[in-house]
């Protein structure tokens, strides 16, 4: 319905894929800094 190619269920199979570029990290503040942390180590644009 929405068009979602792909869904994951923890945030290191998201990062860990090659062809996503940039991760919006929309969850609350105790969570913020795991999310982003992940993503940055993987070389995506956060």
């Amino acid at each position: 319905m929405f068009g979602v190619s792909a869904l994951f269920s923890d945030h290191e199979q998201l990062v860990s894929r090659p062809e996503i570029d940039i991760v919006a990290v929309t969850v609350k503040v105790p969570h913020h800094r795991e999310l982003v942390m992940a993503a940055l180590a993987t070389g995506k644009a956060v």
